[in-house]
Order: C-alpha cells, then sequence, then structure tokens
C-alpha cells in the first residue's frame, strides 16, 4: 500500500469522525425532542439520521475499497489495519481510530437513554390509559433499585422500531 493510500484513508477516517459527532447531535437533539414532544423534529431528525447513516456506510465502502484489507470474517476492522498503517503514521492513525471509538461509545450511550426514556414514556401513557379504560389497577410501586415494579399490562402502546 502506497503512502498516499494512507493519507487517503486518514482522511476518510477523519470525514467519518465529522459524521459520527453529526450523528452524536442528532441524538442529543432527538432527547430533547423526546422531552419536549416535538414530533415534527423527531422526524426531521430520524430523516437527518438516516443521510448521515447513509454517507458513513459509503465512507466504509471507500476505506475498504482502497484498503482491501478483510479479516477471517470478511469484515473490515480500523483497529487492525491501523497495525498496518507505517510506524511514523501510526500514532495519528491510532489517535483517529480512538477518537471514532469514543464518539461510536457516546452514541451508543445516548441511544440507549432514549430508548429507555422512549420506553418508560410509552409505558407511563399505557398504564393511564388502562386506567381509564377501567383495566386493572394495580399499583405500581418503587423496587429496591429505584424502579417500578409493574404488574403485566395489556400493553396498548408500544414503541415501534
Amino acid at each position: 500500500m502506497t503512502y498516499s493510500e494512507y493519507e487517503a484513508i486518514e482522511q476518510l477516517v477523519y470525514k467519518k469522525i465529522l459524521l459520527y459527532e453529526d450523528l452524536l447531535l442528532c441524538f442529543v437533539e432527538e432527547r430533547e425532542s423526546l422531552v419536549n414532544i416535538d414530533l415534527d423534529k423527531l422526524w426531521l431528525i430520524s430523516n437527518k439520521k438516516t443521510e448521515i447513516c447513509s454517507e458513513i456506510k459509503e465512507l466504509r465502502r471507500e476505506i475498504v475499497s482502497i484498503a482491501g484489507n478483510v479479516n477471517e470474517k470478511g469484515e473490515f476492522d480500523l483497529a487492525e489495519f491501523a497495525q498496518m498503517v507505517p510506524s511514523e503514521r501510526r500514532s495519528n492513525f491510532n489517535k483517529l481510530v480512538l477518537r471514532l471509538m469514543k464518539v461510536k461509545a457516546e452514541i451508543e450511550a445516548i441511544r440507549k437513554e432514549n430508548m429507555s426514556f422512549l420506553d418508560d414514556s410509552l409505558r407511563f401513557l399505557d398504564d393511564i390509559v388502562s386506567l381509564i379504560a377501567g383495566g386493572a389497577r394495580a399499583r405500581s410501586v418503587y423496587n429496591d433499585r429505584c424502579r417500578f415494579d409493574r404488574p403485566s399490562v395489556n400493553g396498548i402502546l408500544r414503541q415501534e422500531v
């Protein structure tokens, strides 16, 4: 692999980091929109996330086409590829890979928080609707982990994946 190919991959990884940072901002905005129940903004954010993910996939394809390095599973792994980068560029490339991994971890944490918030909100609304509809009036109480213990409910409202 030529030096210019390593530089090209490095630039593509940097672009990938920027896209993941944009995606992180989308998840932060999504959380605000969930709290404020702003459905119009949620649709816009969803479309933006889809667009960013498409761009990330395209960058990944470009990186793989230049690197041509896949592991035994037929997958490309930046961490494995970093070991093949020339020693004078390896430190900088490893910093990029670590930065990418950090942003991905932040995204995953916020995504899980958003999913939990949405699930809790839907459960709350489901309980309210069940009470109004005259369903089971079993009370919800906190358990020793400061979480609601809930009896099984018919589940009128569900989260759409």
